[in-house]
């Protein structure tokens, strides 16, 4: 992934490896295409530093994307990530844990601020990472959120993500 230099509220990480890593995922996206899915049916999502990633991917990515999930992470690369003009307006949902004690929520709710100044209409949800059920009900709404963004632009019934295409 990338060195956190600071954990800090200010998060300083190494913004050259944070890059690194998302171009590394965009040849995996790449390769999704190449093989015939369509880049409005692929989903990014990441957990923690995979998060920073998504949003550094998912908003400078050249073609258009379904969708950007953004869990228990911030938003590293929010005053330097180069945007994408096919995703301005890219769908986010932002699930952030209220007793993370790794990630605090304050840095969720500053990446929601970040894209909102960008005129993104981020989603945001807060879960209680306190019990196992809470894990599930993310995954349960963020899987939910995946299959909707590659649904609307699917002209089939959408219950198979292998079918559809998606990444998530």
């Amino acid at each position: 992934w990338y060195d956190i230099k600071a954990m800090d509220i200010d998060r300083v990480v190494d913004t050259d490896q944070l890059v690194a890593s998302s171009d590394a995922v965009a040849k995996l996206v790449d390769r999704e295409i190449e093989r015939g899915v369509k880049s409005e049916n692929i989903v990014i999502a990441g957990f923690s530093q995979g998060g920073a990633v998504a949003y550094e991917l998912g908003l400078s990515y050249p073609k258009r994307l379904a969708g950007i999930i953004a869990l228990s992470t911030y938003f590293a690369t929010a005053k330097t990530v180069k945007r994408s003009e096919a995703n301005r307006d890219i769908p986010i949902r932002i699930y952030h844990g209220t007793f993370d004690p790794m990630v605090p929520e304050a840095l969720g709710r500053q990446a929601w601020k970040s894209c909102r100044k960008w005129g993104l209409n981020p989603r945001t949800r807060p879960i209680r990472w306190n019990t196992a059920c809470a894990w599930k009900r993310s995954w349960i709404s963020a899987s939910s959120f995946a299959i909707r963004c590659c649904k609307a632009r699917l002209p089939f019934d959408g219950r198979s993500l292998s079918r559809a295409g998606c990444l998530a």
